[in-house]
């Protein structure tokens, strides 16, 4: 049983270490309470560095919602909007930003369903800033809050982390029988 599990442990060394270093999508959420301003979703990220070491940022997915006046407007996240000088910043709606991972102090350009143009961007370490002029059904803010980015694990390594848990399961339950026997 020791050799299986040995195995089954090696195995999903190889697999990890072996498992791209940047994730497909990673998750973010923004919240500025004192204001009643907060958006949530994922951001799709390219797996390979770009000229400057950084990851292109290739769409974008989520919600904002507005809850200043006590009744919450929400403004689901329609597009990216994309930066044509990847990965170096670029200005466009008023906004510069470079749409690359980590977010930096250019951050992020998307659009949301109501035409508005949001800009999301990180100010270091877990804060963040949410801007818009409001030219569409929000009006405008500018938000700062604290921002939170982690990536989403892959299916493979869910299902080694499942299989691991499956060899512990097993390997447990072995002893415990052995136990029984050795004590009846």
């Amino acid at each position: 049983m020791r050799t299986i599990f040995a195995g089954v442990l090696s195995a999903a060394a190889l697999a990890f270490a072996a498992a791209p270093s940047q994730a497909a999508v990673e998750v973010f959420q923004f919240n500025d309470n004192v204001d009643g301003i907060f958006a949530f979703g994922d951001l799709t990220v390219s797996d390979t560095a770009n000229a400057n070491g950084t990851f292109d940022i290739t769409n974008i997915t989520g919600s904002v919602i507005d809850d200043r006046s006590g009744t919450p407007t929400v403004d689901a996240i329609s597009f990216e909007i994309p930066n044509f000088n990847d990965p170096n910043p670029t200005v466009a709606f008023g906004f510069s930003y470079d749409d690359v991972m980590p977010l930096n102090i250019n951050g992020v350009l998307f659009q949301g369903a109501s035409a508005d143009i949001y800009n999301l961007w990180s100010t270091g370490g877990s804060t963040g800033e949410l801007y818009t002029y409001g030219d569409g059904a929000l009006p405008a803010f500018d938000a700062h809050g604290t921002l939170s980015v982690g990536a989403v694990p892959e299916p493979a390594s869910w299902a080694m982390m499942l299989m691991g848990f499956g060899a512990l399961g097993g390997a447990l339950r072995i002893r415990r029988r052995k136990q029984a026997l050795a004590a009846a």
